[in-house]
């Protein structure tokens, strides 16, 4: 719950440069070794950090060109919490944030990633002239986020990729089902 926040002030903070004109994506891979997992990004990103202590610790990284928007994100939780409350509470807030709205939804399980298969939520979105997609899976305690949105619908392709992440190692925090 606590990175949708997070990302809904990136989000304000970035909306603004999607009025620039489409540049050609030179995708990099990111992998931060304590992270767990790897993904493609159409630019080097920056990272974002929020910690609550003894509550949550987020991390964000955001990449955008052109009209592209990638954002990737990790919340570990410091305590239990329900797992299918967990995946709608991320899609409905991820949404109030942005002032969007869901316009197809489907929980899936993930299967990559070592621990795999995990609990997720696969959603697109729209908002005013923005449309994206977002993959919400839970892995133990620690939640990741991968998001893509577009004011450009030619760029449906980099969406899917910008949301096509692997886990790549066990979630150091555990969780009883």
């Amino acid at each position: 719950m606590q990175w949708n926040a997070t990302c809904a002030i990136a989000l304000c903070g970035l909306s603004a440069l999607f009025a620039s004109t489409s540049a050609n994506a030179e995708w990099v891979k990111l992998e931060p070794p304590d992270a767990g997992f790897s993904v493609f990004l159409p630019a080097t990103p920056k990272l974002e950090t929020k910690e609550e202590p003894s509550r949550t610790h987020s991390r964000i990284w955001i990449a955008r060109v052109g009209t592209i928007l990638c954002l990737m994100g990790t919340t570990d939780y410091y305590a239990p919490f329900d797992k299918e409350v967990e995946l709608d509470l991320d899609m409905k807030n991820f949404l109030k944030a942005i002032d969007g709205t869901a316009t197809a939804q489907e929980k899936v399980s993930f299967r990559d990633a070592p621990d795999g298969p995990l609990p997720a939520l696969r959603f697109s979105f729209s908002k005013t002239s923005w449309t994206g997609r977002s993959l919400v899976v839970l892995a133990g305690d620690r939640v990741y986020q991968a998001v893509g949105m577009s004011s450009a619908a030619s760029d449906a392709k980099d969406l899917a990729r910008c949301v096509a992440f692997k886990i790549t190692a066990k979630s150091p925090h555990w969780q009883a089902p």
